[in-house]
Order: structure tokens, then sequence, then C-alpha cells
């Protein structure tokens, strides 16, 4: 997806309620990202952005890309100068999750669903130009439809966050959302657990404390 789309051509009818943080909002868009690495949140940072608004909307901690990204410098945060260590989310909001590797299997739709109508939170990596190498975009899942799911994309432009995955991020060979999601960070309440049952024996998890984004990916 090199280019926005715009509004009208993907346009969402009935958007969810949500702090839908964008990359690029002139706030928080030359602040460099992490603590080295020559990044901004405006060029790298859709993780941080996508997970400032899951940390708002689903679990009520008073953030925004800026400030949470402030707040990953010092505390060490980033691994690598700017990689963000999963981990850290456990400590600054009482949570756990789950990280799901869906590379050569379609991701577990069902679960990302049971996660969120509990209340937790859900962010996804795609192909930011589908159908080649993966170009690693993390965007923030809202909804699940049977085919699609209405997401939160921190690439787009400030006041236009929302719209649904498929004709974004997928190949037109792929029918159906969980083909497009290469890996999955499912995030609850420490002290409301949601059970992640993974019925594929090909998908392969592990607890999101142990996780460390492996790399950022310079939008342009």
């Amino acid at each position: 997806m090199p280019d926005n789309p715009g509004p009208g051509t993907n346009r969402v009818e009935d958007p969810v309620f949500a702090r839908s943080f964008s990359m690029l909002d002139p706030r928080w868009c030359k602040a460099p990202l992490g603590v080295a690495g020559g990044h901004t949140i405006g060029t790298a940072g859709c993780l941080v952005s996508a997970s400032a608004g899951m940390l708002c909307d689903s679990f009520n901690f008073d953030t925004d890309p800026g400030r949470l990204n402030r707040w990953l410098c010092r505390a060490g945060g980033y691994v690598q100068g700017n990689l963000l260590k999963f981990s850290i989310l456990n400590d600054l909001a009482a949570l756990s999750g789950q990280v799901i590797d869906c590379y050569n299997v379609p991701a577990p739709m069902a679960e990302v669903k049971k996660v969120i109508n509990a209340g937790g939170g859900a962010v996804g990596l795609v192909d930011f130009y589908p159908g080649g190498t993966i170009q690693q975009h993390w965007i923030r899942i809202l909804r699940v439809t049977e085919r699609d799911c209405l997401v939160h994309d921190p690439w787009l432009p400030p006041g236009f966050t929302q719209y649904w995955l498929l004709p974004a991020y997928a190949h037109w060979t792929w029918d159906n959302a969980a083909r497009a999601i290469f890996r999955l960070a499912l995030w609850w309440r420490e002290d409301k657990p949601v059970e992640v049952v993974l019925k594929d024996e090909r998908l392969k998890s592990v607890r999101a404390a142990a996780y460390v984004q492996p790399a950022v990916f310079i939008h342009s």
C-alpha cells in the first residue's frame, strides 16, 4: 500500500470509537523513535502508535504516541535503540499477552475476536506492500467480521485512520483478512485472563513478555 487510499475509497460507514493515533500527527511525527537509530515516529513509529491507542481504549491508560515513546525511552523499553520490548507493556499497565506467529498459516481471527470482545486489545503485523518480501507494518485490530476486520492504521493522516484491512493490505489472491496478518499480539489485563486456543498446531506462540519487535520498517 504505497499511498494512502484516502477518504471515499475504503470508507467505514460505522467506525469504532477509538483513539486512532496517526504516526504522521505533527505533534509527534518528528520526535526521534527510541534512543538510537536515526528514525522518527513519523517514519517508523507504527507499532508505538498502534500500541498507544490500544492502551488508551482497552486499558484506560492515558497516553499518546509521543508520550508513550518518551516513557519507553526512559524505562528501557527499546532494544537496539528502537525495537519495542513487549514486556515493558506488561509493566506499564499490568497486562498479559500472547504473540502468535502466523506467517505460514492463516491468523486465528476467532481468537482475536474473543480477546477484543473480552475487553482486550490486538495489534497485527501486515505487509506494507502485499505480495512480496514482508515489509513489517503494524496496525491495530478494532473489529472482526466473517471475512475482514476493521483496523486502525497509524500510517493514515490524522482524521482518517480507520478502514477495512482487505482492500488496503491484502494481495488480490487473498480472500480473507486471516491471510493478510502475519503476526498477532493479543493483550488482556492480568486480573482478567483470556484463554487463547490455537487449534491449528502450525501456529506458534510465545508469551508477549518474551517478545521483541524484530525490525522497524521505514515508511515512504
